[in-house]
């Protein structure tokens, strides 16, 4: 076998990942969607929940990417779950290429870790990134729970 014949590691995996992807075509409301970068500015410890897989694929061009981040097979186990926000990422370093490479609205969510099933078994237990797009805020509110007493006691409650 010649060298132009054999195939890139690298190659062998995305289309590994991406066979498993429906194959679509960019519509216009998806290209409207893929411009229209939706930005939460989601903090540390704020609980969100992850959107449907047929909303978060509304959201994704022809390469399953949306704004260049991969909506990847195994995140697809958490949508439709609930999540503290872990961190915002603002830099995130190309292992390839050794390139420092700025990320705009995405954040990581403790216990979303990628579990390596579509990546061959890999057992690294990385975080999943998740682009702000692919996420709701559970919005908190206040409430007053004694007023028999006339006190007011305030708590924070998440609602669904």
């Amino acid at each position: 076998m010649h060298m132009s014949e054999t195939k890139n590691p690298f190659s062998l995996l995305k289309n590994k990942i991406f066979s498993k992807l429906p194959k679509r075509s960019i519509t216009s409301r998806t290209r409207k969607m893929y411009k229209q970068d939706v930005v939460l500015n989601l903090q540390p410890n704020e609980l969100v929940e992850v959107l449907s897989e047929d909303e978060i694929r509304s959201t994704l061009d022809s390469n399953g990417k949306l704004k260049g981040l991969v909506f990847m097979p195994e995140m697809k186990k958490y949508c439709g779950k609930r999540f503290k926000v872990y961190k915002r990422l603002e830099k995130i370093l190309l292992e390839t290429t050794g390139e420092m490479r700025n990320i705009k609205n995405t954040v990581l969510l403790e216990g979303a870790i990628c579990d390596g099933s579509a990546h061959f078994g890999c057992d690294r237990s990385c975080f999943c990134f998740w682009r702000e797009s692919w996420l709701r805020r559970l919005q908190a509110k206040k409430r007053a729970l004694n007023a028999k007493t006339k006190r007011t006691y305030i708590q924070n409650d998440i609602s669904y």
